[in-house]
């Protein structure tokens, strides 16, 4: 499993995920803008939200909208980053 090899600053996660404090968010809103590189990133963690209860037939549950959310966060700082190097 990759290791991210530097820290996310509380600025910039507060900036992507914090103040939103774990309450979804239209995703569209947030895609709205270029993602660049990682609008493939973000398209398929935005179509794990049409995953339902049972999607894989043993049992799993769907992934929350918060944890969606995180993740296009996640994926959101990470581009920012990119972008300013």
């Amino acid at each position: 499993m990759p290791v991210l090899d530097y820290p996310i600053s509380k600025k910039d996660w507060d900036n992507e995920a914090g103040a939103r404090n774990g309450v979804s968010t239209e995703r569209e809103e947030r895609l709205a803008a270029d993602a660049g590189p990682w609008q493939p990133v973000i398209q398929i963690i935005t179509d794990f939200q049409r995953l339902e209860d049972d999607w894989d037939d043993s049992g799993a549950k769907a992934p929350s909208d918060e944890l969606l959310d995180s993740a296009i966060a996640l994926a959101c700082v990470l581009q920012n980053r990119n972008a300013a190097t």
